[in-house]
């Protein structure tokens, strides 16, 4: 099976960082204990309101299986209040050279 490597993309309301930065940061160890999962770490351009997760899982069914978990879901109960935009996803290819 193929490893997925993926980055997510949030960016706060004014007003909303320190709220966003709790929110994700809440599922940060969960998710690192999950079945399938190398690398789950958050990332912040700090004074922007950027928050950026870095990911690494063993297969898509991995990142298939986080994406519905729990803690996941709670979180995007969440998160729409927070955020100026659409979350966005960015699948990463490693290039060769």
């Amino acid at each position: 099976m193929a490893e997925v490597t993926l980055v997510a993309r949030f960016i706060a309301k004014p007003g909303k960082e320190a709220e966003l930065k709790t929110l994700l940061s809440s599922v940060v160890a969960t998710t690192n204990a999950e079945d399938g999962c190398k690398i789950y770490d958050l990332y912040e351009s700090p004074g922007t309101g950027r928050f950026f997760f870095w990911e690494l899982w063993e297969s898509q069914e991995a990142l298939n299986a986080h994406s519905v978990s729990a803690h996941i879901k709670k979180m995007r109960e969440h998160v729409g209040d927070l955020i100026a935009e659409p979350v966005e996803l960015s699948p990463l290819k490693a290039v060769k050279g």
